[in-house]
């Protein structure tokens, strides 16, 4: 009858049990022969318990009270004090006592220098027989690349903690890996596809030639000061770009409803779609306040836009979702993220983010770091993520109010949030005194450059607000920390437009 795999399987583990009391025998034998020397070196690396026959776990135990107890040469009366001591008469005569130890002395006395090679066989057939117990007979199996005889201890315990590790990254953790090299084809499809995946600033050529767009699988950062119209700007600049593009949206308010976010949209669309499509009326944004006084034009005006604005989305409302979040938690963030990310949302706008509701870090910065980290790690491709374009507005601190150059010191709380963002833009209005102190510039077409470009002076109206945009951070081009010129932006809420005049330069030592 042919032999069964399970009869070698035990077969096997038999012969090692067989080699492994010859083994631990010897390794306590020499141990006992020169105890200063060996129990020294050998003590504290084992216990009792990693030898697989207990005899030889109990006289290596034995043996090493006996070295604490500093005796050079365990003879007969100390040896048998300290087993009468110790209460372990009864273990002693059982497994053979001194006669047993006396015959290994005597064996392997002469040989010394094999300690090591015991002790290393020790180890292996511990670690062999413990990992049968954990993953069972495949430790003893060999399957071509994995050859248990012919590995040490340190081998085979890494061989299958890598096994295990695997397991655990690939099922548990968020864990993507990949060759540093690829070939230069690959590396070009990479770059287009990256430059596939930026989607513009709405209305913003300067904007999108310093930063190539947004970002998909990266945050992006908008700060502004309190009342400053961030949502007004975000509405204009993404949003607006978002409805555009036809990509699904996800946006999570927790300050302002969605019908605000609804009164920027129409704004925009009047002001940038109508108006190009040959529409002449405007609307006054008060009559949003004042609906009784609304005339029958502005009210068709409305049913005119939003109808556009479905046929811009193709139709589909749910495109765009607004979830408005009264308690902002990360905890539930992720969850409402995973959900729309599943039903094939890639933007997601967060209006504003904060430090989150009853947080448990020790200090209000600590939480909102740890916070837009946890965005980040839903915000990447790797690692689990979910691919998003996110885009964070943020508020900047009001200690900052009056500085001319914004950097990161102006966040607040939290500056290491910086670290997670890919694109970090900030804006403050133009203090009253540069409206003749900066020179302000923009490329216009012209037949007299070989570019087809000249940079022409613009000239600012003192009558208007104008708005200074800073990018201290730009993984995709310039910066203004390192000398990227600013952005000026000319607000105009009533139509809820952020129209870009030109750049200007702003030196970070400028005062």
């Amino acid at each position: 009858m042919a032999e069964t795999k399970a009869s070698k399987i035990d077969k096997e583990i038999q012969n090692i049990r067989e080699l492994a009391d010859v083994n631990e025998s010897y390794f306590v034998g020499l141990m006992w022969s020169n105890p200063i020397e060996c129990y020294s070196n050998y003590g504290s690396k084992i216990e009792s318990d990693d030898f697989l026959h207990r005899h030889w776990g109990f006289f290596f135990g034995l043996g090493k009270m006996l070295y604490k107890k500093g005796l050079q040469k365990f003879d007969d009366i100390s040896v048998n004090a300290t087993v009468q001591e110790y209460g372990v008469r009864t273990a002693f005569d059982e497994y053979g006592g001194l006669d047993v130890m006396y015959e290994l002395i005597d064996i392997v006395k002469e040989n010394p220098m094999n300690v090591e090679s015991y002790f290393d066989a020790l180890l292996k057939n511990k670690v062999i027989m413990s990992l049968i117990g954990i993953v069972g007979n495949k430790v003893i199996i060999d399957n071509g690349k994995y050859k248990y005889k012919d590995m040490n201890a340190r081998q085979i315990a890494g061989y299958w903690q890598d096994k295990l590790n695997s397991v655990s990254v690939d099922s548990v953790s968020s864990y993507d890996s990949e060759n540093l090299y690829v070939d230069s084809a690959e590396f070009l499809e990479n770059l287009e596809n990256q430059a596939e995946n930026m989607m513009p600033y709405y209305n913003s050529k300067i904007l999108n030639k310093v930063c190539q767009g947004i970002p998909r699988g990266e945050v992006t950062m908008i700060g502004g000061f309190g009342n400053s119209g961030k949502s007004s700007f975000m509405v204009d600049k993404v949003l607006m770009s978002c409805i555009n593009d036809v990509d699904k949206t996800l946006v999570v308010l927790n300050e302002e409803g969605a019908d605000k976010i609804r009164e920027k949209i129409f704004l925009s669309l009047v002001n940038h779609v109508m108006r190009a499509e040959g529409e002449k009326m405007s609307f006054p944004r008060w009559k949003f306040h004042k609906v009784s006084e609304m005339t029958d034009d502005e009210r068709d005006l409305i049913h005119r836009t939003f109808s556009r604005w479905k046929e811009l989305i193709d139709g589909e409302e749910a495109k765009i979702k607004i979830v408005f979040m009264e308690q902002y938690k990360i905890e539930d963030l992720r969850n409402i993220v995973a959900l729309h990310a599943n039903r094939g949302y890639v933007n997601l706008i967060i209006d504003t983010h904060k430090v989150p509701d009853q947080y448990t870090s020790s200090a209000r910065w600590e939480a909102i770091v740890e916070a837009t980290k946890e965005i980040y790690k839903f915000t990447r491709k790797e690692g689990g993520g979910f691919y998003l374009r996110t885009i964070l507005t943020i508020q900047l601190a009001d200690s900052h109010i009056g500085d001319r150059f914004l950097g990161y010191d102006a966040i607040g709380e939290g500056k290491a949030m910086k670290n997670e963002a890919s694109v970090l833009l900030m804006y403050r209005p133009l203090f009253a005194d540069e409206y003749d102190k900066l020179e302000v510039k923009k490329y216009v077409p012209s037949d007299l450059s070989p570019t087809g470009y000249v940079q022409e002076k613009i000239p600012l109206n003192k009558a208007k607000t104008y708005y200074v945009l800073f990018i201290p951070k730009n993984r995709f081009g310039g910066n203004t920390d390192s000398g990227q010129d600013c952005i000026l932006i000319e607000p105009n809420f009533e139509f809820n437009s952020f129209r870009e005049v030109g750049e200007v330069k702003i030196e970070r030592n400028y005062a």
